[in-house]
Order: C-alpha cells, then structure tokens, then sequence
C-alpha cells in the first residue's frame, strides 16, 4: 500500500443530510482498489459531522466543516473537508387559495414552510397570521381560523422571522334570503276558527330562521280567510284562499288554506221526558251541535213533529206542544236531513176516576171478585165466561161456536178516557193455532149484546203475531176489525196495553205503540179483558192467559214505578260503540220509557229496552245503569250496573 484517496472531493450537506465517502488504495505494482469498507474513517469534527469507522457514510450535524480521513495500517489518507451547511426557511405557501365564506362562518388557513433543503412543514401554529381588514374578517394570529364579520375581502398572510408569505384573499360573501316556506301545508279551519302559520327564511349561507314576524303575509282570498300581520289567519265563510309570505323580492309559494262548511252534525231536544194534562202546553227547545263543535238553538228554524197529535199537538215552528188527551207521543225536531231523538210527552189524565188491580187471587168460574166483574155468558148468554185459578185468568171458550169470545168487563160507572193492562202468559204456540189474549174499553155487556172496542194481541212469534182493534157492535157475530198490524211476537212476562183517550184507539206491548185508530162510535162503558182461540181445542185454554190486570179511568195519579230492569249487558261493537240491551220493565199502567246511565250520570232515554251508545272513549272504564219510567213520571230504581273499558282500535 502506497497511498489513500478519499472522494468525493470537498463535498457539502445539509445537517441530517448523509454523504457516502469512498477510499481508493495504491499500491506498489501500481494496482489500485476500493478499500472503503477495510479502512478507517475518522471526522475531525464530530459535532459537524460524524462518519462510520467501517462504513464511510457521513451524516450532518450543524452547520461548519470537518476533515474525513481514511487510514488502513500506517497509510492515512489526505484529509477531504466537508462542509455541513444551515438549513434556512426559504419561503411559506398559505392555503387554500383565494377562499370565500359568509358572515358568521369560519375558514381554517394552513400555513406550509420550503426550506433550503428543499423539505417542507406545516408551520400553521408557528407563524404569525394577519388580516388587512379585520372589518370583513378576522383571523386567528397563532391558529389561522379566520372568521367572516361582514361582506368584503381581506388580505390573508402568515410570517415567521423574516418570511412573509403571498398574500391570499379571504372573500367574505353578504347573506342573502334565497327563498321562504310556509306551514302549515294547507290546512283547513271552519268559519270563525284561526290558524297561525309560520314564515321560514332560507339563507345563502345554509342556514333557516323564523322570519313570521317580519314578513308580509297576504291572503289571496279575503272573502274566505283574512290574515293579519303575525300570520294568524282566521276564517270567514266556506272557501279557499292562497296564503304568501314576502320579504324584499322573495315570496313564499302559496299554501292553500280550506274553510270548511259547518254542517249540523245532530239536534238534542229538550226538556227530556216532560208530563202535561190535556190543554196545558209544553216549549220544547231544540238545540243544534255543529261540526265545528259549536251548538246553537235552532227552536224557530226547526221543523216540530208529534207522532200522536190525538194526544199532543206541537207548533212545527216554535216547538209549543199542547196537551189533547191522556196518553204518549214522541216530539221530533228535524233541520234538513238532520232528525232529533224522540223525547217522549206523556198527556196524564185529570184526577179523580176508577182504578182496579188484579192478580187473580181466587179460583172462579166465571171471575166475579165480590161482584167486581160481568161475564160474557153469565150475563151477555152467547159469549163464554172468564174464568181463574190463583194468579191466573183464561177463557172457557169451546172453540166450537165462531167469535164466542171470552169475555168480562169491570162493574161500576167509567170515565170515557180509559186504561186496560195486563201480563201476559203463553205456552205452547202454535202458529197453526189462533190464540188471542184481549183488553176491552168503553164496553157494556147484556143479555145477547156486547158493545165497545176490543184489543187483541195474537199469542204467537214475531212471524205471525198481530195486533188488532176491533168494535163490537151489539149483537153477536156482529164485530167490525178497525185496524190489524204486525206485532214484534208475544211471550210470557210481556205487558199489553190499551187505551182510549177522546176518539183515539191504542195499543202497545211493552210500552210501543203498536197500532191506533180514530172512531167516534161509543164513549162509555167498561174496561175489561177476553179471551179467543180458533183452530184449537178446550184443553189449550190455559196455555194463554193474564196473571195480572190493572184499569183506570183517569182517576187519581199513578204513584207506582215501573219494576226494575233486570239483564243488563254490555256488547263491545267498535272502538267508539257500547251497545247496551236488558229485560223490559213492567207498570201497573205502561212503561214509556228507559233513562240510561252512565258512570252515575244520565246520557240518553230509550223508549226501548236497548241503547247504543256512540260516544264511548278508547281506555276509559264505563259504568251503565237503567232505570224505567211511567206515563205519570214514577222512575224505578236503578239496574244493578255492568262495567265496561271500552278497548283501542287497531289498525
């Protein structure tokens, strides 16, 4: 070995930059070779640079000069200096470029520093931000969060020592109402409601704001809908009109709003149930419920209607209804295609008069009861006689005479205005069998002559039953049928009824009137009963009769209530319905009607003995009551009551 090289010559890096060294060996044959990795290489100044012994590579470390020397043996190479330079911030880019915001919006600048080295940095936290107009934005002077004040532009730059960078324009837009939307979306409203609505602004920026107070709202259509200032627009008569907010040139689209037409939903007449005597007089109000939920008295508009002006008259303009004779009858008010529920007014006779009431407590053939009764045969010699056993009263007749009816009226002198009830017992129906049960008014009974009006009530099912008014004129087999009609069937327990008010004929079962007919023809004589079969034999006599029979005349006031109704249940038909049945009441004169409870508080009067109530609310727990009423106004005492929580619908 004669001599070392090292290359390359005099080199410079940056610190933390590295330089490779090589040592190149001579030797005496004047060969040459790459002894870099066999020799030892040494920096003069290791706090400029350092060299790996074995390796040659040199890194930077501050800035200066050091000598690199290669020495394999006692042969050390000519020292190479190298220089180790500063690394210098050569310039700074602001990003992004040229950005634009809104007031009240914020924009993050980033700050990316070149260096002599040619590396870059963020130095976004190490610079020094400012804005050459505060007034439209600021910005952060160690972050680079700018903030939009007000519409403009600005002068973005970011320092560090002696750097400055480019100047970046932050552009600060002005917000501007881009349009406007109103809500509620066509809704509806009836005359005299209101509907507030809601103006909402949408900005240039994105954002939404309540704008109800500064715009100008219009409604299209005044005659329909008036709209204030606030946005409250209130209806005025059925129609449309289109609702606009405005501010500046934005106007809202326009939203329909619909003022319905308030129809009448249902008329509750009142007073409920009322009793007057002949020639007194009773107002009757009616009372419209709307569906805008208002309720109005419609009286005067209203069209009034008596179902038996025999027994009351109303004004059908002014609901002034006037007593004729005893009785019942049912007060309507109809408006349009809208009836009322029938309210029930019961005409009571005068005082004074007869009365009678019988369960038949003896065994006799024919009923006399201490001379109480007058036969058909003991007396009138062509009918048959009325005959009892304790607790019931049946006919004699053979079936082998045509019209030989049972027959037996009440001794003594009877007002003209008369009342016949009794209970009625049936067994064994035969619809091939003709088995009549009878009430008789105005009826006198003499030797060969029986005059007066018969009512009968065929013992049979809804199918064949009949009800029937019949004047018998004298003789016998002398008999004129006034009137027959379809009944609703007749069975055991059932209360029949007959009346003769001035020149009215009714009849009823279980307090529904069933049929009635005007005649002049007689307008004294006695109540009584009866009793017929045809196509059937002496032994089915007592398959039919009475187990009580009560008359008046008119005479002193009905003090008994009806009895109790029995059976009460409560039958779920829908979310919002409770049907409600129970077992008819019976009177010693007539059951008129049901008052129905609910939750101890009376919401309807039936004249029959079911109710459905329509007005049941989902989750809430139900209590029903009934109790019966009279013509005289007795009330039973209440049912025993069924409780109801009526459930939700689903859907």
């Amino acid at each position: 070995m004669q001599s070392i090289a090292v290359s390359p010559a005099n080199p410079s890096i940056n610190t933390s930059q590295t330089q490779q060294f090589t040592a190149t060996g001579t030797y005496s044959d004047g060969s040459t070779k790459n002894i870099t990795t066999t020799a030892t290489w040494a920096s003069s100044n290791p706090s400029v640079a350092t060299v790996g012994p074995t390796t040659g590579l040199a890194t930077g470390v501050a800035a200066g000069a050091t000598q690199v020397t290669a020495m394999l043996g006692t042969v050390v190479s000519t020292a190479d200096t190298l220089t180790v330079n500063a690394i210098a911030l050569q310039s700074i880019a602001v990003s992004p470029t040229n950005p634009s915001i809104y007031s009240s919006q914020s924009q993050q600048f980033t700050a990316t520093g070149t260096y002599s080295d040619g590396s870059t940095k963020n130095i976004t936290t190490t610079v020094m931000w400012a804005s050459s107009n505060p007034s439209s934005a600021t910005i952060g002077a160690n972050t680079g969060l700018a903030a939009g004040v007000a519409a403009g532009s600005t002068q973005i730059t970011a320092t560090l020592g002696s750097v400055v960078s480019p100047a970046g324009t932050l552009t600060v837009n002005a917000i501007t109402l881009q349009s406007i939307s109103v809500s509620p979306a066509n809704p509806s409203i009836n005359p005299s409601q209101t509907q507030q609505f809601t103006a909402t602004g949408a900005y240039s920026d994105g954002s939404l704001k309540d704008i109800t107070a500064t715009a100008i709202w219009v409604s299209s259509n005044a005659g329909a809908a008036t709209i204030d200032s606030t946005g409250l627009a209130t209806g005025v008569a059925f129609g449309a009109t289109q609702i606009t907010a405005t501010i500046g040139s934005v106007v809202s689209p326009a939203d329909t709003l619909t003022i319905n037409t308030i129809t009448l939903q249902s008329i509750a007449v009142s007073p409920a149930n009322p009793a007057i005597n002949p020639s007194q007089t009773q107002q009757f109000t009616a009372t419209g419920t709307y569906s805008d939920g208002s309720r109005k008295d419609i009286t005067i508009s209203a069209n009034w209607a008596s179902s038996s002006p025999a027994i009351a008259t109303i004004s059908a303009s002014t609901g002034l209804a006037s007593g004729v004779a005893a009785g019942f009858t049912q007060i309507t008010a109809t408006l349009g295609n809208v009836t009322s529920l029938a309210d029930i007014l019961t005409v009571t006779p005068a005082a004074g008069g007869n009365s009678y009431t019988t369960n038949f407590s003896l065994t006799e053939n024919p009923i006399s009861e201490g001379g109480k009764w007058i036969s058909g045969k003991a007396t009138g010699l062509d009918w048959s006689d009325v005959r009892t056993t304790p607790g019931f009263a049946f006919g004699t007749q053979s079936d082998t005479v045509p019209y030989d009816d049972s027959a037996a009226v009440l001794t003594g002198t009877w007002g003209p205005d008369q009342t016949a009830q009794a209970t009625v017992y049936t067994v064994n129906q035969d619809s091939s069998v003709f088995e009549e049960v009878e009430l008789r008014l105005r009826t006198s009974i003499s030797a060969h002559s029986i005059s007066g009006y018969e009512i009968n009530f065929r013992c049979t099912s809804a199918d064949t039953q009949y009800v029937q008014i019949v004047r018998w004129n004298g003789p016998f087999d002398n008999f004129t049928l006034l009137d027959s009609r379809g009944g609703p069937g007749l069975k055991t327990g059932d209360v029949v009824t007959a009346t003769a008010v001035g020149d009215t004929i009714s009849a009823y079962i279980n307090g529904v009137l069933i049929v009635q007919v005007t005649d002049t023809t007689f307008t004294s004589g006695s109540p009584g009963m009866g009793f017929y079969i045809q196509n059937g034999s002496a032994s089915q006599e007592s398959d039919y009769g009475f187990t009580s029979f009560t008359a008046s005349d008119g005479g002193a006031a009905d003090s008994s209530p009806p009895s109790v109704p029995v059976n009460l249940v409560a039958n779920v038909i829908s979310s919002s319905e409770i049907d409600l049945s129970w077992s008819p009441s019976t009177d010693n004169v007539a059951v008129v009607g049901y008052k129905v409870f609910r939750n101890n508080a009376q919401i309807a009067t039936s004249p029959v003995p079911s109710f459905a109530d329509l007005t049941a609310v989902p989750g809430i727990l139900y209590t029903y009551t009934v109790a019966a009423f009279d013509a005289a106004g007795n009330v039973s005492a209440q049912s025993s009551p069924v409780t109801h929580k009526q459930r939700s619908s689903r859907i």
